[in-house]
């Protein structure tokens, strides 16, 4: 049974830009817990080989194109590396608005940087787990 609160998130459209390591560990863990619906996940991956073994493995969409993802999403988990979100966030920002929420987790990208490189429009929340594991994992 799905507790009600996450009723609320399985309509929404989820798009994690870099599913790397802990990207991967977030989006299996949302999806293990049904937090979204895998029809209605996006994810990116860097090298196209990766991306089709991704899509079988979890059930998700999954493309190299981040603006692709972005697009009509509601909200976004930002994981790819810091030094190339500035990058990123200027590829995806004409896809955002004030409606979408922007998650993110990289490592020592300041909310601050996020806000200004989508122009103040988008909320924004920063994010960083204690200890890189599975969810659920001992």
């Amino acid at each position: 049974m799905i507790a009600p609160w996450r009723k609320n998130y399985r309509n929404k459209k989820l798009a994690v830009l870099g599913t790397g390591k802990l990207g991967g560990i977030l989006l299996r863990a949302y999806l293990k817990q049904e937090l979204f619906s895998p029809k209605r996940v996006t994810a990116t991956v860097k090298h196209a080989e990766k991306a089709a073994a991704m899509a079988k493995e979890l059930g998700v969409s999954v493309t190299t194109e981040n603006q692709k993802a972005v697009h009509g999403a509601d909200i976004v988990l930002l994981g790819v590396k810091p030094q190339v979100v500035g990058d990123v966030l200027k590829e995806i920002a004409s896809e955002l608005s004030e409606k979408s929420l922007v998650i993110s987790v990289a490592a020592s990208v300041p909310t601050s940087y996020i806000e200004q490189r989508l122009g103040g429009k988008v909320p924004v929340v920063r994010a960083m787990p204690i200890r890189l594991r599975p969810w659920g994992a001992a």
